[in-house]
């Protein structure tokens, strides 16, 4: 499933911009780390009302893509 994946991604992206630079940059970080606690304490701080940001995170968490969060995360600072 290519398609999901891609989707996951072009969504997780965008999901991402609704959230602060200070956060992004902790969950970069987490996902370096492959720090899973963390993630999940990040997790728990997004808004409700972001559920697509909130599943795409714990789908990449459950199957440890850390590199995943790691290229999103860089993509929303344009690095």
């Amino acid at each position: 499933a290519v398609d999901d994946l891609e989707n996951l991604e072009a969504n997780l992206k965008n999901s991402l911009l609704q959230m602060p630079d200070s956060w992004i940059k902790e969950l970069h970080q987490a996902a370096m780390l492959a720090d899973n606690d963390l993630i999940t304490e990040l997790i728990k701080s997004i808004p409700e009302n972001n559920t697509i940001l909130i599943h795409a995170l714990i789908s990449l968490i459950d199957n440890f893509c850390y590199n995943q969060i790691m290229d999103s995360t860089q993509q929303v600072f344009g690095k």
